[in-house]
């Protein structure tokens, strides 16, 4: 440059013009570079991602958009921007074509369109299908989550992720990064049908194919249903989803040790099951203890591989507990029905309890309980007045066997001779088991109520002779030591003839069928059943009542409670008896009370 220096002034200016100008040609060193084209199919607006060049001399024009959208077609401008660092232009394009194009940068400096860009076609390829690495069920939180490596795609700008709702394919989310973990609200692993699929997009958001479905393993766990004969327990999984399994490894953690263990490892091509579910029995656990287990999958040929839910349990030794089969009483409520009152605990969950009646010499089944409880049972196979059952309840246990039986009962019947009131005495209090004091009481039925004449611990009574007429009498069991714990007898009607020096016969004035004498009736020891008639009229005259005059009126028509109530006053009454060789009879009035 020193050879060209001169001391005249128009020669200076020249140099420096031509000095500007070659340095604004190397300021721009090379063309605009267009990094891509993506183009909205919805609303065709076409977005040029843009490297632009500098501009050290501030010659910068315009840029000019050209574009075609064949091979065959003119090029057309698109577009012109006057703004030097733009990184974007945006332009509307009549068709969704595949265009190429271009961009075309003025600088005053050069003085000419000279400058132009690469060409890009728009980018309508979407990535390739890929599918995840896994999808697992974290140990700790318990929640899905899934990996998946980066595609070879170079341009992978992120990932959608999708979960089948059982129609279609529902968007969870769109991320970043390679692995995601999901809510229980999205992914629940306590369920199953967790079925997960991915697909990749890229820059101008162009989604790949949806990968194939991942699902994790669900692992569920039971204890066999003879459990305290058996000492097993069944672990039961879902096959993995997504690929294919060279074996399922089985893991438990048990507390007590603080210690993984690896309890064995199921083939599914070995076992011609690649879709499950498969099964795995435990019987290797420690009792009293709680345990962890876990299913892990491993991909053939590979060393990926996906963790199921873990399943928490307690194997508790329920034979600490107290059993209990035991029947309290076998009582007569009715004629030919006896109430069977007992309880059963405990047991195991397959142990059942069945109540027996014996019958000659065989025990067979009435009814069995699986629920423990306490229980009445009403047989009514027994004929109360001539019979006498026994019953005991047997439990047995979850392995079937015979494990526990109650005392065996059987109900009282109260027999008569010769005016002696007999009965057997109560089986079932007296075994070992069930130590208990107890007595008889012999009651006698008077109207509605039952009066006590007499309690002993022998099981004979003779009948004094003050009692005569038609009498019904029953025993009650009575348990000294625990009085909640009673039995009734069969009840037993006898006539003990009349009483000839008691021959006086009594007739009420009034009665009240809602009081304390609720029946109209004659008292006369020296009559018996059917030896008298009672007659009833209105103040009509009307016959309203008809029938024996020991049983009496009770106020209602027909002599039965269900029906109407006969109106409150007065009526007249007329009484007959023939009995002995002695006819009486007797009319007068009667106050039915309100």
């Amino acid at each position: 440059m020193t050879k060209i220096k001169t001391t005249h002034r128009g020669s200076t200016m020249c140099f420096l013009i031509l000095w500007a100008s070659i340095n604004c040609l190397r300021a721009v060193s090379e063309p605009v570079k267009l990094r891509r084209a993506c183009l909205d199919r919805t609303t065709s607006i076409l977005t040029l991602s843009i490297e632009t060049a500098s501009d050290n001399c501030r010659s910068f024009r315009y840029h000019r958009v050209y574009g075609r959208e064949d091979a065959s077609s003119p090029w057309a401008k698109l577009a012109e921007n006057n703004t030097l660092a733009i990184t974007s232009v945006t332009v509307t394009l009549p068709n969704k074509k595949t265009w190429e194009l271009y961009i075309s940068t003025f600088f005053a400096c050069n003085g000419k369109d000279s400058l132009l860009s690469n060409h890009v076609f728009i980018d309508d390829k979407a990535p390739g299908q890929f599918e995840p690495d896994s999808v697992s069920v974290d140990l700790n939180s318990q929640l899905m989550t899934a990996g998946w490596s980066i595609p070879k795609e170079r341009d992978i700008k992120g990932y959608s992720l999708f979960k089948y709702d059982g129609l279609g394919n529902v968007l969870v989310s769109e991320v970043t990064a390679t692995q995601n973990v999901f809510t229980v609200s999205t992914f629940d692993t306590k369920i199953g049908g967790n079925k997960f699929a991915i697909a990749a997009f890229d820059s101008c958001l162009n989604g790949g194919l949806i990968s194939n479905y991942h699902s994790p393993i669900l692992l569920t766990h039971k204890e066999d249903a003879n459990f305290w004969c058996s000492k097993k327990s069944t672990l039961t999984w879902t096959a993995y989803l997504g690929w294919k399994t060279e074996n399922y490894s089985v893991w438990r953690f048990d507390s007590s040790q603080n210690k993984w263990f690896l309890l064995g490892k199921v083939d599914p091509i070995a076992l011609n099951n690649t879709t499950g579910p498969y099964v795995f029995v435990d019987s290797t656990f420690t009792i009293n203890s709680s345990v962890l287990y876990v299913v892990r999958a491993k991909k053939l040929g590979e060393t990926t591989s996906s963790s199921s839910n873990s399943v928490k349990h307690r194997y508790t030794h329920l034979q600490n507990n107290t059993a209990t089969t035991q029947l309290y009483t076998t009582s007569v409520p009715n004629p030919n029905e006896i109430e069977v009152v007992g309880e059963w605990w405990w047991g195991g969950v397959g142990s059942v309890a069945t109540l027996q009646k014996k019958t000659l010499s065989a025990w067979f089944d009435l009814t069995q309980y699986t629920q423990q409880k306490s229980f009445a049972y009403l047989d009514k196979t027994t004929k109360t007045k001539n019979e006498i059952a026994s019953y005991r309840l047997l439990r047995k246990n979850d392995c079937g066997f015979a494990d526990d039986s109650s005392c065996v009962h059987q109900n009282t019947l109260l027999l008569e001779n010769n005016r002696t009131l007999k009965w057997n005495h109560y089986i079932g209090w007296i075994c070992s088991s069930t130590s208990f004091t107890y007595d008889y009481t012999i009651e006698r039925k008077m109207g509605s109520t039952w009066n006590v004449l007499n309690r002993t611990q022998n099981n004979e009574w003779f009948i004094p002779n003050d009692h005569y007429g038609t009498a019904i009498f029953r025993i009650v069991v009575r348990n000294i030591t625990n009085p909640k714990l009673l039995a009734l007898s069969n009840e037993l009607s006898l006539f003990l003839g009349y009483d000839n020096q008691k021959d006086t016969l009594l007739i009420p004035n009034a009665f009240k069928p809602n009081g304390a004498n609720p029946v109209f009736r004659i008292s006369n020891p020296a009559i018996g059943p059917g030896e008298s008639t009672l007659l009833v009229y209105n103040r009509w005259g009307a016959k309203i009542f008809e029938g024996d005059a020991l049983v009496g009126w009770n106020g209602h028509q027909d002599n039965c409670v269900s029906s109407p109530l006969a109106i409150p006053g007065i009526y007249v009454f007329r009484v007959f008896a023939d009995y002995r060789n002695k006819y009486i009879s007797k009319e007068g009035t009667i106050l039915l009370l309100e």
